[in-house]
């Protein structure tokens, strides 16, 4: 195989734009990560952090998706609990996304489970296997 050398000047020149994105730190917002050995969650108030917590979790083995609902709904319970209102809710979970359905992760897999109380929730990657307490949209 051949590599051909080239003279930089016959590359394209870079275009680049940028936007300003975020920056919205007024109201009581809550955001929480979901990672493969525990959650974190924090409540901030016009920028300033009012909770934080992180609380050990074992996500991968859980064949219930309850356990993550739970799990959750606890860490966002407590954040709200510091402040007089929820404005916004913001999340993060390791792992691949493709139009908003996890393709990989560790902690979550590309499936969601209708709840007892007709909410969705993530199964995780043991019970997308198994097919246990889960199914698909």
């Amino acid at each position: 195989m051949r590599i051909e050398q080239r003279d930089a000047s016959d590359m394209p020149s870079t275009s680049q734009t940028t936007q300003p994105l975020g920056r919205h730190f007024e109201g009581c917002r809550v955001g929480f990560d979901l990672g493969g050995s525990d959650r974190k969650c924090a409540a901030v108030i016009d920028g300033k952090v009012v909770f934080s917590e992180e609380v050990p979790w074992n996500p991968y083995f859980q064949k219930d998706p309850q356990y993550h609902v739970e799990g959750i709904n606890d860490s966002i319970s407590r954040a709200a609990a510091k402040m007089p209102r929820v404005d916004a809710i913001g999340g993060s979970a390791a792992g691949i996304y493709v139009n908003n359905e996890v393709r990989v992760g560790r902690s979550i897999a590309a499936c969601r489970a209708r709840t007892s109380t007709g909410t969705y929730a993530v199964c995780s990657s043991r019970s997308k296997r198994s097919g246990a307490a889960c199914r698909s949209r």
